[in-house]
């Protein structure tokens, strides 16, 4: 740490007041020489929290969390001392150093950032004063009004609109005097295909500024309101940038996070529009996923702030897929879920402005956790009379519910899965009830009962070693036993086991940058016994997954495919005729003795 970073530190410290700085994350009252309030690390109804303004400290004497303002905002916003310090220094308007924003406060806050930021200020005041513009912003206004957006809403959002030429905004750009090769890389402009320059990306559209969480405008989003070319799509962001990355931001949640802490819930919804119905109906704890489903980096953004969420796509078929897509990651993270599918095929913001805020909240609030959703959705458009229907629905959802961690909660969903898919065979029911509780079987697709010809289905998963269960389990949990471990399994060591085709498609989910949910590695398996075996693989008690255990399966994998080996050649060995074919087997057979040795 260089002495300006020092230095920066320190005058930061002298310029924080705690009691201030708290009180503005939460209220406060003062209580002889302290003051208390709510703790924010931990659930509590009466005020354990104590902020003591001579000492310049926080403590809290239920959690036991404390210690001074950088502290406070490393834990209330779940980040490293380095961006601690930078935000107090911003509250206290104290500049960062250059060198230090370059290496020590992890922001990289180098002078082609800085440009690309005030790019992205310009660009959003241009798309605000052409919004507002007499003649060129009158079919954008009409749109807004349209769509009911009120102008308090549309001033807190900062929408604007880009008008429809193929040059406006980058004239206004070069005439403020920036590089061209920093417009190429803001995300704000496409290359034409001759390559003989840039033109604007967005023409014709409602635009959106896209915040980061310190506030800055580091994209866009921009909603089609003309004809237009019909192959344009109605939505498109800004393209990847050095400021902005899709995957890694949400929208709105520069807004929302102090009412998503408050709340303890988060609202997430698909578009911009919809965001805004929201925050103008009074929801101002939504966010919306910028027109993807949820990203590995979306859900550990979110959970800075909070662990439970309700999903409330579109209910389109697009809608519902990204919605499942969604609940595998968010599951897998640790949220708890509840899905809102609203009627009549509505999203958020028709449904709004046909029915009302106060109709929203109601529904919102009644929304059913994520698996019941799921049931549902295996149910829809299926004739349950039918066993293999039946079936279909379970092999449809039970992947789902392999993904929650608890034994006692999935098997909790019993009940409900057997009442909604009419399951009423007694056999039937015990099986299903087995793979809830225990995952030692799974419900098998093609297999019937004979004798009462009724659909009646069993078969138990194939006779899977502990080894690789386990090994299975960490590849899916854990990233870095993936790291480690897939690079070392070879095509030979893994072919003849049941797995392979599992360990396979694990591999090729990761190699394809996607996150390796149960949901998603399934989709890579054929039908039947191999998704069979995942499904009971997935439903066994699962310990925490490392990269330690998984090469400790590893191992012994390797251990014992070693050790039947042995036994083969002894059995080749008692049969031999010739010294010859003896010497070479009594080599191979010391050769896998060593290495059983080396790997006990």
């Amino acid at each position: 740490m260089g002495r300006d970073y020092r230095d920066f530190v320190e005058k930061v410290r002298a310029a924080t007041d705690i009691v201030r700085l708290v009180g503005d994350y939460l209220p406060l009252r003062k209580a002889g020489r302290r003051h208390v309030g709510l703790c924010p690390f931990h659930p509590e109804k009466s005020p354990s929290f104590s902020v003591d303004e001579e000492k310049q400290l926080f403590y809290c004497f239920g959690c036991h969390a404390g210690g001074d303002a950088f502290k406070f905002v490393m834990l209330y916003e779940k980040v490293e001392f380095q961006e601690a310090a930078r935000i107090l220094g911003e509250k206290a308007g104290i500049e960062l150093p250059r060198a230090a924003g370059a290496g020590e406060s992890g922001r990289g806050r180098d002078p082609d950032r800085e440009i690309l930021l005030e790019i992205h200020r310009e660009a959003a005041a241009f798309f605000r004063k052409a919004l507002s513009h007499p003649r060129q912003g009158t079919a954008a206004r009409a749109y807004v009004q349209q769509r009911g957006l009120c102008p308090d809403t549309v001033e807190a959002l900062g929408i604007g609109y880009a008008p429809a030429s193929w040059d406006g905004l980058k004239s206004y750009l070069l005439a403020a005097r920036h590089p061209v090769k920093l417009l190429a890389r803001s995300g704000l402009f496409s290359t034409r295909e001759d390559g003989s320059g840039y033109y604007d990306r967005f023409r014709d559209r409602l635009m959106f500024p896209i915040h980061g969480l310190s506030g800055d405008v580091i994209g866009f989003g921009g909603r089609l309101i003309g004809s237009g070319d019909p192959q344009s799509a109605k939505y498109i962001n800004s393209s990847e940038s050095p400021i902005y990355s899709k995957g890694e931001n949400l929208y709105g949640l520069n807004w929302s996070r102090d009412a998503i802490r408050r709340v303890g819930k988060a609202v997430v919804v698909e578009g911009y529009l919809d965001f805004a119905a929201l925050h103008e109906a009074g929801v101002t704890n939504a966010v919306a996923t910028l027109g993807t489903a949820f990203t590995p980096g979306q859900a550990r953004l979110l959970s800075r702030y909070t662990n439970r969420v309700t999903v409330n796509y579109d209910p389109d078929p697009a809608g519902i897929s990204a919605a499942r897509k969604s609940l595998d990651l968010l599951l897998a993270r640790g949220f708890s879920v509840q899905v809102l599918r609203l009627e009549q095929g509505l999203d958020p913001d028709a449904f709004i402005r046909q029915r009302g805020a106060e109709q929203y909240r109601t529904v919102l609030d009644s929304a059913p956790g994520c698996i019941d959703f799921l049931v549902e959705e295996a149910a829809r458009g299926r004739d349950l009379a039918d066993p293999s229907a039946q079936v279909e629905a379970l092999n449809e959802l039970l992947p789902h519910v392999a993904g929650l961690e608890n034994p006692a909660e999935r098997s909790g969903y019993f009940k409900r899965i057997a009442e909604r898919l009419a399951l009423e065979d007694g056999v039937l029911l015990e099986q299903v009830r087995k793979t809830l509780r225990s995952g030692g079987r799974s419900i098998s697709r093609g297999a019937r009962d004979a004798a009462g010809g009724n659909g009646l289905l069993a078969g138990a998963t194939q006779k899977v070693s502990e080894a690789e269960s386990r090994l299975v389990q960490n590849l899916l949990g854990c990233m870095e036993a993936r790291r480690e471990i897939l690079p070392c399994l070879s095509r030979e060591e893994i072919e003849d086991l049941p797995t392979a085709l599992i360990l396979k498609a694990i591999g090729d989910t990761d190699a394809a940058g996607e996150e390796p949910t149960i949901a998603a590695v399934m989709s890579r398996l054929p039908e039947g016994s191999p998704q069979d075996l995942l499904t009971g693989i997935a439903f066994k008690p699962k310990a925490p997954a490392s990269a330690a255990e998984a090469a400790a399966c590893l191992a012994t994998i390797r251990k014992e495919r070693m050790i039947a080996e042995r036994r083969r050649l002894q059995k080749e060995i008692d049969a031999a005729g010739t010294a010859a074919a003896l010497e070479a087997m009594f080599q191979r057979k010391m050769e896998l003795s060593r290495r059983i040795d080396d790997l006990s």
